[in-house]
């Protein structure tokens, strides 16, 4: 499914983040903003509605972000860092048992290391400003 060229791949990162931003934040907006507006005013935190501009704002800076994940393979594919990555195109070249647990374990070791991180940045002697 995923392309063998950079550039393609770059293409592909970039459409399934704007089709996911779209039909996720879409559906969101459009459930909570248009069709239970007055029924979810209770549960905001901030009672003021956004301006035209908020939405603006929100929508560009998300596309900055499409940009910057689309880019991703411009570096993974960079032939001093290729050799040091690695891409599995075929599920059977691991075992299934892989497949199902290589993200729930990256998603725990991702979390573990920015939890402690950002423990550390708070530490009163490392972050002398008050």
């Amino acid at each position: 499914m995923l392309p063998y060229d950079t550039w393609g791949q770059v293409l592909f990162v970039f459409i399934i983040s704007v089709l996911r931003y779209v039909i996720i934040g879409g559906a969101a907006f459009l459930f909570f903003y248009v069709l239970l507006k007055h029924r979810s005013l209770f549960a905001k935190i901030q009672k003021k509605w956004p301006a035209r501009s908020d939405y603006y704002r929100e929508i560009f800076y998300s596309f900055l972000t499409f940009i910057i994940f689309a880019a991703t393979p411009l570096v993974l594919n960079n032939p001093h860092i290729k050799p040091f990555t690695t891409v599995y195109r075929d599920i059977q070249e691991y075992s299934m048992l892989y497949f199902w647990l290589v993200f729930p374990v990256m998603l725990i070791v991702h979390d573990t290391y920015f939890y402690w991180a950002h423990r550390i940045m708070h530490h009163p002697k490392l972050f002398l400003f008050p």
